[in-house]
């Protein structure tokens, strides 16, 4: 049977050599090679080795291959196979469609690439919400849980609010677990800073022995800290110290991410109220740099530590199975 729409997409998938053409839900017509789509997916290379139908539909003379996708996921994802002409997927909706046509299509080798630009800084430093509902769609662990982690800049009440059609991929306890983990990650940090719930964390040792807890001036005045240390020692820390913790804390229960930590803006306060203490303002800048820079590795690994034990995917999302007709004589189940 031949088909009498003639509307052709454009090159390279235009070319006299190729031997099969991809209709698109849109009624556009791909040509292409059947050796290279078996190269690269095990879902056509078992399609082109099962007898065909007498009955199959052709185009220009070459057998017709009808798929779900419109002509714009199917370009790109088609693209992806010719090296000279790789889309750059700057925009996360082409990385979606992209990598859930690829991994319907079974290929396996462009998977890792575009789960790269899935994760990609653009895209969880704009859209990290959409991009952790993409990768739990398409069953992502390792991508679901980078995007979760990169939710944590986010205060709680602006993740709660937030609304992107990409929400509606994923059952709502997904995404509420999501906020759960948002909020555990909270609580997490704030055990590491002085007050009801903290849990010692810093070593009594030389190398923590900062200006802030040495300190002997009289005029800088500071309070103690019973069992700061982890073998149970107290500190007398200065005003100027105590401040900056019970800031950080209030920053860091909302938007648990360490990065607020190394921020200039936000230490120059601190450092210069040091200045006014005549033995504060000998090291005030460089130790409580060094402190924040210790800080920031203890929350990120206790941050790891609590996404190890939060099940953000329960069990690997299994794509919904697609009828797919192709038009040559065949069904497959995707």
């Amino acid at each position: 049977m031949q088909a009498t729409d003639s509307k052709e997409a454009g090159p390279p998938f235009d070319k006299a050599t190729a031997d099969v053409v991809i209709r698109s839900s849109d009624n556009i017509h791909f040509r292409v090679h059947t050796l290279i789509l078996s190269m690269v997916s095990d879902f056509f290379s078992a399609m082109f080795t099962l007898p065909q139908s007498d009955q199959f539909e052709t185009w220009k003379g070459l057998p017709v291959v009808t798929v779900e996708e419109d002509s714009h996921a199917i370009e790109l994802l088609l693209l992806t196979l010719y090296p000279a002409c790789s889309p750059s997927l700057n925009k996360l909706a082409d990385v979606h469609a992209v990598l859930k046509a690829a991994m319907k299509y079974q290929m396996d080798a462009l998977v890792p690439r575009i789960k790269e630009a899935l994760v990609a800084t653009q895209h969880l430093e704009a859209s990290p919400v959409a991009v952790f509902a993409i990768a739990y769609s398409q069953g992502l662990e390792e991508e679901a849980v980078k995007a979760a982690r990169a939710t944590l800049r986010l205060p709680m009440r602006d993740l709660y609010l937030t609304r992107t059609s990409e929400l509606g991929l994923i059952p709502a306890d997904a995404f509420q677990r999501l906020l759960e983990y948002h909020d555990e990650c909270g609580r997490v940090v704030n055990r590491l800073f002085p007050g009801a719930d903290f849990t010692p964390w810093l070593p009594w040792a030389v190398e923590t022995q900062y200006i802030f807890f040495l300190c002997t001036n009289n005029k800088c005045f500071g309070k103690v800290l019973p069992n700061f240390f982890t073998n149970g020692h107290a500190v007398y820390a200065k005003d100027w110290w105590s401040g900056f913790m019970e800031d950080a804390a209030s920053v860091l229960r909302e938007e648990p991410r360490s990065t607020a930590l190394t921020d200039h803006s936000f230490l120059e306060k601190y450092i210069l109220k040091a200045m006014k203490c005549e033995q504060c303002r000998l090291a005030a800048a460089a130790e409580l740099w060094r402190f924040s820079s210790v800080l920031v590795d203890k929350i990120e690994d206790d941050i790891s530590k609590a996404i190890s034990h939060y099940c953000l995917i329960a069990t690997r999302a299994k794509l919904t199975k697609t009828r797919i007709q192709v038009r040559l004589g065949i069904r497959f189940s995707g």
